[in-house]
């Protein structure tokens, strides 16, 4: 009798696997077509934008052409950045930003917290807009990061605060 039980018990489990992969996988699992494995492998995001009180800024990795809020950096490379600020007021502003940078290390196995962020950079530099002007300021961090390390950029104007960019070295 207990041989019967375990025998239909495993039965209706198997059943039930199958039918539930059935309803829940998707149609195809493989792209075949390179504009499928492109937009796989980099989907597409917009750039987070911190509007104030006329003005926009948003900042991104010196000579990256796209408008990807992540990034993969050179490990032992300093980090060069590029600052966009754009007017939308009717007269000329000063805007100052804050940019920080924060450095995330790797989490060891053992460890059931996340690492600490560590704030290894930081400017607050004064941009002057006219009235419909935008403006691209190159900041130049000096700061290598080593590999396994991913950065954090901070991107903040008085009381707000986005997380603008996301950096990464090569994982091993």
């Amino acid at each position: 009798m207990n041989g019967s039980i375990v025998r239909t018990i495993a039965v209706w489990a198997g059943v039930s696997c199958v039918a539930s992969l059935t309803v829940l996988m998707p149609k195809r699992l493989t792209a075949t077509d390179p504009v499928q494995v492109s937009a796989i492998a980099q989907p597409e995001r917009a750039r987070p934008v911190l509007a104030g009180e006329g003005f926009e800024l948003s900042v991104r990795v010196a000579g990256q052409a796209t408008d990807q809020p992540f990034a993969a950096l050179k490990p032992g490379e300093p980090i060069r950045l590029e600052l966009i600020a754009v007017s939308k007021a009717s007269e000329t502003i000063d805007v100052k930003p804050l940019v920080r940078l924060m450095s995330t290390s790797p989490v060891s196995r053992m460890s059931r917290t996340p690492s600490t962020p560590t704030e290894v950079y930081r400017t607050e530099p004064t941009i002057t807009l006219a009235p419909g002007e935008t403006r691209t300021l190159v900041v130049e961090t000096n700061t290598v990061i080593p590999q396994d390390v991913q950065v954090t950029v901070a991107l903040s104007q008085g009381s707000q605060e986005i997380w603008a960019l996301g950096l990464a070295t090569a994982l091993r």
